[in-house]
Protein backbone atom coordinates (compact mmCIF):
# COMPACT_ATOMS: atom_id res chain seq x y z
CA UNK A 1 0.00 0.00 0.00
CA UNK A 2 1.14 3.53 -0.78
CA UNK A 3 -0.06 6.37 1.41
CA UNK A 4 0.04 10.07 0.56
CA UNK A 5 -1.04 12.66 3.13
CA UNK A 6 -1.46 16.41 2.58
CA UNK A 7 -2.04 18.54 5.72
CA UNK A 8 -3.48 22.08 5.44
CA UNK A 9 -3.99 24.73 8.11
CA UNK A 10 -7.68 25.78 8.09
CA UNK A 11 -7.51 29.42 9.13
CA UNK A 12 -11.22 29.98 8.50
CA UNK A 13 -12.11 27.44 11.23
CA UNK A 14 -9.35 28.42 13.66
CA UNK A 15 -9.34 30.95 16.47
CA UNK A 16 -5.94 31.51 18.11
CA UNK A 17 -7.61 33.70 20.76
CA UNK A 18 -9.10 30.54 22.31
CA UNK A 19 -6.16 28.23 21.46
CA UNK A 20 -8.02 26.58 18.59
CA UNK A 21 -5.92 25.61 15.57
CA UNK A 22 -7.68 23.43 12.99
CA UNK A 23 -5.71 21.33 10.51
CA UNK A 24 -7.36 19.47 7.63
CA UNK A 25 -5.57 16.48 6.15
CA UNK A 26 -6.23 14.72 2.84
CA UNK A 27 -5.24 11.06 2.75
CA UNK A 28 -4.89 8.95 -0.40
CA UNK A 29 -4.47 5.18 -0.02
CA UNK A 30 -3.38 3.27 -3.13
CA UNK A 31 -3.11 -0.50 -3.47
CA UNK A 32 0.14 -1.03 -5.35
CA UNK A 33 0.27 -4.75 -4.53
CA UNK A 34 -1.34 -7.78 -6.07
CA UNK A 35 -3.91 -8.62 -3.37
CA UNK A 36 -7.29 -7.13 -2.51
CA UNK A 37 -7.46 -5.61 0.97
CA UNK A 38 -10.05 -3.85 3.10
CA UNK A 39 -9.43 -1.14 5.66
CA UNK A 40 -11.31 -1.93 8.87
CA UNK A 41 -9.60 0.30 11.46
CA UNK A 42 -7.46 3.38 11.84
CA UNK A 43 -5.31 4.59 14.72
CA UNK A 44 -3.79 8.07 14.84
CA UNK A 45 -1.48 9.46 17.50
CA UNK A 46 -1.67 13.26 17.47
CA UNK A 47 1.20 15.18 19.06
CA UNK A 48 0.10 18.63 20.25
CA UNK A 49 3.02 20.68 21.54
CA UNK A 50 0.75 22.53 23.97
CA UNK A 51 -1.91 20.01 25.06
CA UNK A 52 0.22 16.86 24.78
CA UNK A 53 -0.58 13.62 22.96
CA UNK A 54 -3.96 12.12 22.28
CA UNK A 55 -5.13 9.16 20.25
CA UNK A 56 -7.89 8.76 17.68
CA UNK A 57 -9.01 5.30 16.66
CA UNK A 58 -12.13 3.64 15.33
CA UNK A 59 -13.69 1.63 12.56
CA UNK A 60 -12.78 2.48 8.98
CA UNK A 61 -12.06 6.04 7.89
CA UNK A 62 -14.75 8.73 8.04
CA UNK A 63 -17.43 6.07 8.39
CA UNK A 64 -16.23 3.93 5.48
CA UNK A 65 -14.32 0.64 5.18
CA UNK A 66 -13.06 0.76 1.58
CA UNK A 67 -12.15 -2.39 -0.31
CA UNK A 68 -9.11 -1.82 -2.51
CA UNK A 69 -8.27 -4.18 -5.32
CA UNK A 70 -4.91 -4.07 -7.08
CA UNK A 71 -4.49 -0.60 -8.56
CA UNK A 72 -7.45 0.88 -6.66
CA UNK A 73 -7.17 4.00 -4.53
CA UNK A 74 -9.30 5.70 -1.88
CA UNK A 75 -9.13 9.35 -0.84
CA UNK A 76 -10.67 10.84 2.28
CA UNK A 77 -10.54 14.06 4.24
CA UNK A 78 -10.56 14.66 7.98
CA UNK A 79 -9.18 17.15 10.48
CA UNK A 80 -7.77 17.62 13.96
CA UNK A 81 -7.93 20.50 16.43
CA UNK A 82 -4.75 21.48 18.27
CA UNK A 83 -4.17 23.86 21.16
CA UNK A 84 -0.86 25.01 19.66
CA UNK A 85 0.01 26.36 16.19
CA UNK A 86 1.96 23.29 15.14
CA UNK A 87 2.33 19.57 15.86
CA UNK A 88 2.52 16.26 14.04
CA UNK A 89 0.59 13.03 13.56
CA UNK A 90 1.46 9.41 12.99
CA UNK A 91 -0.77 6.42 12.57
CA UNK A 92 -1.38 2.82 11.59
CA UNK A 93 -4.02 1.40 9.26
CA UNK A 94 -4.43 -2.32 10.09
CA UNK A 95 -5.33 -4.55 7.13
CA UNK A 96 -6.36 -8.25 6.92
CA UNK A 97 -3.85 -11.02 7.52
CA UNK A 98 -1.95 -8.83 10.01
CA UNK A 99 -0.73 -6.59 7.20
CA UNK A 100 -0.23 -3.03 8.45
CA UNK A 101 0.35 0.20 6.62
CA UNK A 102 2.16 2.86 8.61
CA UNK A 103 1.21 6.41 7.77
CA UNK A 104 4.16 8.64 8.35
CA UNK A 105 6.39 11.35 7.06
CA UNK A 106 10.12 11.00 6.80
CA UNK A 107 10.84 11.69 10.49
CA UNK A 108 8.67 9.27 10.84
CA UNK A 109 5.69 11.57 11.45
CA UNK A 110 3.31 13.74 9.48
CA UNK A 111 4.30 17.31 10.32
CA UNK A 112 1.41 19.74 10.43
CA UNK A 113 2.15 23.14 8.89
CA UNK A 114 2.71 25.93 11.38
CA UNK A 115 -0.29 28.16 11.90
CA UNK A 116 0.21 31.93 12.12
CA UNK A 117 0.97 32.84 15.71
CA UNK A 118 -1.72 34.62 17.68
CA UNK A 119 -0.77 37.28 20.20
CA UNK A 120 -0.33 36.13 23.77
CA UNK A 121 0.02 32.42 22.99
CA UNK A 122 3.62 31.31 23.59
CA UNK A 123 4.23 27.66 22.79
CA UNK A 124 6.37 25.64 25.17
CA UNK A 125 8.18 22.79 23.49
CA UNK A 126 7.75 20.16 26.18
CA UNK A 127 8.25 16.43 25.80
CA UNK A 128 4.79 14.86 25.93
CA UNK A 129 4.12 11.26 26.96
CA UNK A 130 4.26 8.80 24.09
CA UNK A 131 0.84 7.30 24.79
CA UNK A 132 -2.08 8.37 26.95
CA UNK A 133 -5.10 6.63 28.38
CA UNK A 134 -8.32 6.83 26.39
CA UNK A 135 -9.77 10.37 26.63
CA UNK A 136 -12.81 10.71 28.87
CA UNK A 137 -15.07 11.95 26.07
CA UNK A 138 -14.30 8.89 23.93
CA UNK A 139 -14.87 6.46 26.81
CA UNK A 140 -18.20 8.06 27.74
CA UNK A 141 -19.40 8.07 24.14
CA UNK A 142 -18.50 4.39 23.78
CA UNK A 143 -20.37 3.51 26.99
CA UNK A 144 -23.48 5.23 25.65
CA UNK A 145 -23.25 3.95 22.08
CA UNK A 146 -26.48 1.98 22.51
CA UNK A 147 -28.42 5.19 23.25
CA UNK A 148 -26.83 6.90 20.25
CA UNK A 149 -27.89 4.01 18.00
CA UNK A 150 -31.41 4.18 19.45
CA UNK A 151 -31.54 7.88 18.54
CA UNK A 152 -30.40 7.05 15.01
CA UNK A 153 -33.14 4.42 14.71
CA UNK A 154 -35.85 6.67 16.16
CA UNK A 155 -38.78 7.40 13.89
CA UNK A 156 -38.00 11.11 13.99
CA UNK A 157 -34.38 10.76 12.84
CA UNK A 158 -35.27 8.16 10.22
CA UNK A 159 -37.87 10.61 8.90
CA UNK A 160 -35.22 13.32 8.64
CA UNK A 161 -32.89 10.90 6.85
CA UNK A 162 -35.31 9.89 4.09
CA UNK A 163 -37.38 13.08 4.00
CA UNK A 164 -40.62 11.41 5.09
CA UNK A 165 -40.95 13.20 8.43
CA UNK A 166 -44.32 14.95 8.60
CA UNK A 167 -43.93 18.75 8.32
CA UNK A 168 -46.00 19.23 11.48
CA UNK A 169 -43.63 16.96 13.43
CA UNK A 170 -40.66 19.03 12.27
CA UNK A 171 -42.56 22.21 13.14
CA UNK A 172 -43.09 20.97 16.70
CA UNK A 173 -39.45 19.87 16.90
CA UNK A 174 -38.16 23.32 15.89
CA UNK A 175 -40.24 25.00 18.61
CA UNK A 176 -39.16 22.55 21.32
CA UNK A 177 -35.51 22.58 20.24
CA UNK A 178 -35.41 26.38 20.31
CA UNK A 179 -36.75 26.23 23.87
CA UNK A 180 -34.04 23.72 24.72
CA UNK A 181 -31.25 25.78 23.09
CA UNK A 182 -32.03 28.75 25.31
CA UNK A 183 -31.50 26.53 28.34
CA UNK A 184 -28.34 25.13 26.76
CA UNK A 185 -27.01 28.66 26.27
CA UNK A 186 -27.75 29.46 29.93
CA UNK A 187 -25.86 26.36 31.05
CA UNK A 188 -22.82 27.53 29.07
CA UNK A 189 -23.13 30.94 30.70
CA UNK A 190 -23.21 29.46 34.20
CA UNK A 191 -20.23 27.23 33.39
CA UNK A 192 -18.32 30.28 32.11
CA UNK A 193 -19.17 32.19 35.29
CA UNK A 194 -17.84 29.34 37.41
CA UNK A 195 -14.66 29.34 35.32
CA UNK A 196 -14.18 33.11 35.48
CA UNK A 197 -10.80 32.74 37.18
CA UNK A 198 -9.54 30.59 34.32
CA UNK A 199 -9.54 33.10 31.49
CA UNK A 200 -8.72 30.71 28.64
CA UNK A 201 -11.46 28.30 29.71
CA UNK A 202 -13.95 31.16 29.95
CA UNK A 203 -12.97 32.36 26.48
CA UNK A 204 -13.45 28.92 25.00
CA UNK A 205 -16.87 28.62 26.63
CA UNK A 206 -17.90 32.00 25.26
CA UNK A 207 -16.87 30.83 21.77
CA UNK A 208 -19.13 27.79 22.22
CA UNK A 209 -21.95 30.08 23.33
CA UNK A 210 -21.67 31.82 19.96
CA UNK A 211 -22.27 28.44 18.34
CA UNK A 212 -25.58 28.15 20.22
CA UNK A 213 -26.57 31.64 19.05
CA UNK A 214 -25.84 30.56 15.48
CA UNK A 215 -28.12 27.54 15.96
CA UNK A 216 -30.86 29.78 17.32
CA UNK A 217 -30.56 31.94 14.21
CA UNK A 218 -31.14 28.82 12.10
CA UNK A 219 -34.22 28.04 14.20
CA UNK A 220 -35.49 31.58 13.74
CA UNK A 221 -35.19 31.10 9.98
CA UNK A 222 -37.14 27.85 10.27
CA UNK A 223 -39.71 29.61 12.46
CA UNK A 224 -40.30 32.34 9.87
CA UNK A 225 -40.92 29.78 7.13
CA UNK A 226 -43.06 27.54 9.33
CA UNK A 227 -44.92 30.39 11.09
CA UNK A 228 -43.78 29.45 14.60
CA UNK A 229 -43.81 31.95 17.44
CA UNK A 230 -40.64 31.05 19.31
CA UNK A 231 -41.54 33.46 22.10
CA UNK A 232 -44.65 31.45 22.94
CA UNK A 233 -43.47 27.85 23.26
CA UNK A 234 -44.85 25.56 25.95
CA UNK A 235 -42.28 22.81 26.57
CA UNK A 236 -43.42 19.24 26.22
CA UNK A 237 -42.57 16.71 28.92
CA UNK A 238 -39.31 15.65 27.24
CA UNK A 239 -38.05 19.20 26.72
CA UNK A 240 -38.99 20.21 30.26
CA UNK A 241 -37.30 17.14 31.72
CA UNK A 242 -34.12 17.83 29.76
CA UNK A 243 -33.97 21.56 30.52
CA UNK A 244 -34.75 20.99 34.20
CA UNK A 245 -31.83 18.54 34.33
CA UNK A 246 -29.52 21.07 32.66
CA UNK A 247 -30.60 23.89 34.97
CA UNK A 248 -30.23 21.75 38.08
CA UNK A 249 -26.75 20.66 37.03
CA UNK A 250 -25.64 24.14 35.97
CA UNK A 251 -26.75 25.74 39.24
CA UNK A 252 -25.51 23.09 41.66
CA UNK A 253 -22.54 21.28 40.04
CA UNK A 254 -19.00 22.23 39.12
CA UNK A 255 -17.80 23.12 35.64
CA UNK A 256 -16.67 19.57 34.78
CA UNK A 257 -20.02 18.03 35.61
CA UNK A 258 -21.88 20.79 33.73
CA UNK A 259 -19.85 20.03 30.62
CA UNK A 260 -20.50 16.31 31.04
CA UNK A 261 -24.23 17.11 30.93
CA UNK A 262 -23.81 19.22 27.79
CA UNK A 263 -21.33 17.25 25.69
CA UNK A 264 -23.75 14.46 24.61
CA UNK A 265 -25.99 16.92 22.77
CA UNK A 266 -23.13 18.30 20.67
CA UNK A 267 -21.45 14.97 19.95
CA UNK A 268 -24.76 13.21 19.18
CA UNK A 269 -25.90 15.86 16.68
CA UNK A 270 -22.49 15.89 14.96
CA UNK A 271 -22.59 12.09 14.76
CA UNK A 272 -26.17 12.02 13.46
CA UNK A 273 -25.39 14.67 10.89
CA UNK A 274 -22.44 12.68 9.56
CA UNK A 275 -24.43 9.44 9.49
CA UNK A 276 -27.39 11.01 7.69
CA UNK A 277 -25.15 12.82 5.19
CA UNK A 278 -23.91 9.53 3.76
CA UNK A 279 -27.11 9.02 1.78
CA UNK A 280 -28.51 10.96 -1.16
CA UNK A 281 -30.38 13.94 0.31
CA UNK A 282 -30.41 16.16 -2.77
CA UNK A 283 -34.21 16.49 -2.77
CA UNK A 284 -34.69 15.98 0.96
CA UNK A 285 -36.77 18.78 2.55
CA UNK A 286 -34.58 18.43 5.65
CA UNK A 287 -31.31 18.76 3.74
CA UNK A 288 -30.42 22.00 5.56
CA UNK A 289 -30.73 20.29 8.96
CA UNK A 290 -28.55 17.38 7.82
CA UNK A 291 -25.86 19.61 6.29
CA UNK A 292 -25.76 21.90 9.34
CA UNK A 293 -24.94 19.11 11.75
CA UNK A 294 -22.72 17.23 9.28
CA UNK A 295 -20.59 20.32 8.72
CA UNK A 296 -16.96 20.69 9.71
CA UNK A 297 -17.92 23.83 11.62
CA UNK A 298 -20.25 21.92 13.92
CA UNK A 299 -17.74 19.08 14.36
CA UNK A 300 -15.16 21.63 15.51
CA UNK A 301 -17.59 22.90 18.17
CA UNK A 302 -18.33 19.36 19.37
CA UNK A 303 -14.62 18.52 19.53
CA UNK A 304 -13.90 21.73 21.44
CA UNK A 305 -16.52 20.87 24.08
CA UNK A 306 -15.12 17.34 24.35
CA UNK A 307 -11.66 18.80 24.89
CA UNK A 308 -12.95 20.95 27.72
CA UNK A 309 -14.69 17.93 29.24
CA UNK A 310 -11.43 15.97 29.19
CA UNK A 311 -9.60 18.82 30.90
CA UNK A 312 -12.15 19.81 33.53
CA UNK A 313 -13.86 16.56 34.49
CA UNK A 314 -10.82 14.28 34.78
CA UNK A 315 -10.95 14.36 38.58
CA UNK A 316 -14.70 13.57 38.83
CA UNK A 317 -15.14 10.47 36.65
CA UNK A 318 -18.20 9.08 38.47
CA UNK A 319 -20.35 12.28 38.47
CA UNK A 320 -19.28 12.99 34.89
CA UNK A 321 -20.28 9.52 33.75
CA UNK A 322 -23.67 9.82 35.48
CA UNK A 323 -24.37 13.26 33.99
CA UNK A 324 -23.32 12.14 30.51
CA UNK A 325 -25.55 9.06 30.62
CA UNK A 326 -28.53 11.02 31.89
CA UNK A 327 -28.14 13.59 29.12
CA UNK A 328 -28.06 10.81 26.52
CA UNK A 329 -31.29 9.38 27.93
CA UNK A 330 -32.88 12.82 27.66
CA UNK A 331 -31.71 13.08 24.03
CA UNK A 332 -33.47 9.85 23.16
CA UNK A 333 -36.64 10.91 24.99
CA UNK A 334 -36.55 14.24 23.15
CA UNK A 335 -36.51 12.52 19.74
CA UNK A 336 -39.13 9.99 20.74
CA UNK A 337 -41.50 12.80 21.69
CA UNK A 338 -42.06 13.33 17.94
CA UNK A 339 -42.59 9.64 17.10
CA UNK A 340 -46.28 10.19 16.30
CA UNK A 341 -45.56 12.40 13.35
Amino acid sequence: MAIAVEPVYASEHSDPRVWQYVFVYHVTIENVGGDTAQLFWRHWLIHDLVAGDHEVEGEGVVGESPVLGPGDSHRYHSFCVLRGPTGHMEGVLPLPAARRVRVSGPDPALPLPRAPRGRGHPVQLARAPRRMAEPMHRALWARNAGLAEACLRSRFVRGLADGTLAPEAFRRYVAQDAFFLRAFFSAYALAAARASERIEVARRLHALMQGVLDELELHRAYAERLEIDLEDVTPNAAAKGYTDFLARTAWHAGVGEILAAMTPCMRLYAWLGRRLSRGDHEGNPYREWIETYASDEFEVLAAELEGLLDELAADIPAPAEAAYAEAMRHELAFFEAFADG
